[in-house]
């Protein structure tokens, strides 16, 4: 039976003891605006992008991908995104197909700089149904996201930081927030976790790639997170800084239909800062 607790738990040791099990505040009432200035930087934010949708930001197909006996793999057709000025709804399997497809959203940055500024973000997400067994038409995999900086030019290492909210009902460990663990090939490891439902939740994210490390932050309450240092074939030669906003439909097994998945994002920030 899932532990329908209220609050992250966190593992991490640089939160404070007292924060552990502590009840989140209302994103909607507490939580709103563009993220603090993080430590370690100095003035105000000398860059800053910003928008209350994803209007003009790049969708692309992911690899958390499934196919079941006979249909046609995933595509960017399996996927949509829908902007409203207020919020953007993003979708996966959209024609509800026995697929699992993985929408990407992100806003990229090309420039050399930005492996010489401290990266701090924030958005705001949320599930406009909830995820319960056997529920029709919507259903989810997973929430995702990350902030990361790609060395082309360099390293040659994709470097930031990454979060996912498991959603799928039928999993026993629905509710646990991950975060993207350094290694060879990469994992998610549990870093917190949340009550599905359908209120707003604010998470921010820090990167700095002059000192190596990232920090994750959902609702005010640090997770346990890892800054990452990944390889990736075939990629450019330029630097490019990245924010992704993601989500993975339900898995089907090898039924020829599967629920279709939406996720709601709102009031984005991304600002660069000059490290101390």
């Amino acid at each position: 039976m899932i532990n329908r607790r209220k609050f992250l738990q966190m593992s991490t040791a640089g939160v404070a003891a007292g924060a552990v099990g502590l009840g989140l505040p209302s994103v909607a009432a507490a939580q709103t605006g563009a993220p603090a200035a993080p430590p370690g930087t100095v003035g105000a934010p000398i860059r800053r992008y910003s928008g209350t949708d994803l209007d003009s930001w790049e969708m692309v197909l992911g690899d958390g991908l499934w196919t079941a006996t006979g249909q046609a793999p995933p595509a960017v057709s399996d996927l949509a995104a829908a902007h409203y000025g207020s919020h953007s709804t993003l979708s996966a399997n959209v024609w509800q197909r026995g697929v699992m497809a993985h929408n990407i959203n992100f806003r990229r940055i090309i420039d050399d700089e930005a492996l010489n500024n401290v990266h701090a973000c924030s958005f705001e997400f949320r599930l406009p149904y909830l995820p319960e067994i056997g529920a029709w038409p919507n259903n989810i995999q997973t929430i995702e996201g990350g902030l990361f900086v790609w060395d082309g030019g360099g390293i040659r290492k994709d470097i930031g930081v990454g979060f996912q909210w498991l959603l799928n009902p039928w999993m026993a460990d629905q509710g646990d927030v991950r975060y993207w663990h350094r290694g060879k090939q990469g994992s998610w490891k549990s870093g917190g976790y949340l009550e599905p439902d359908m209120q707003w939740h604010k998470m921010e994210f820090v990167v700095d790639p002059t000192r190596n490390t990232g920090s994750v932050v959902l609702d005010g309450v640090e997770l346990s997170s890892h800054w990452v240092a990944e390889n990736k074939e075939g990629w450019g030669t330029e630097t490019a800084a990245r924010l992704q906003l993601e989500l993975i439909s339900l898995w089907p097994g090898d039924n020829s239909t599967a629920p279709r998945s939406e996720t709601e994002f709102r009031n984005w920030y991304w600002d660069w800062y000059t490290p101390a």
